[in-house]
């Protein structure tokens, strides 16, 4: 997700307001939803796609399929999260979307750097997660031996 961070200074001089009007509004219904944790998530994820999107710049935007792979991979995990994880994401984006109106770069890109960092830290490794995938199929497979 660094590849977000060093793309928002471009982002932030192509910002449109239209664009912000669809980030403001992808955070107010990330809020509205953050007691269906699925819907939390698909609002969150849009916020960090419309930032890749305001770059305007084609190359940059193909980092969205890794950024939608990460989504996918780590949407299962936050069911178990209440309301209040997806109200505080939503106010951290808030706040780096308040940079971003303001155009301070500098504090934009850190506020970003500290949710994406704090994010990471409240979700598992990605590699961690396979194991239990490969564990559950096992427990499939043994189910349907015995059935």
């Amino acid at each position: 997700m660094l590849i977000e961070c060093a793309i928002l200074p471009l982002a932030i001089k192509r910002m449109t307001p239209a664009l912000m009007g669809k980030l403001e509004n992808t955070l107010n219904q990330m809020e509205e939803f953050a007691h269906i944790p699925s819907k939390a998530d698909q609002f969150d994820r849009d916020f960090h796609l419309l930032i890749l999107q305001a770059c305007g710049n084609r190359v940059l935007q193909v980092f969205s399929d890794v950024l939608i792979t990460y989504f996918d991979k780590t949407s299962a995990l936050l069911n178990s999260f209440g309301p209040e994880y997806f109200v505080d994401i939503a106010r951290q984006e808030q706040a780096i979307l308040s940079a971003i109106k303001d155009e301070n770069v500098e504090l934009a890109v850190r506020l970003l750097r500290e949710h994406l960092v704090n994010t990471s830290k409240t979700l598992p490794p990605e590699n961690a997660s396979t194991p239990a995938k490969t564990t559950k199929s096992k427990r499939v497979s043994k189910k349907t031996d015995k059935g």
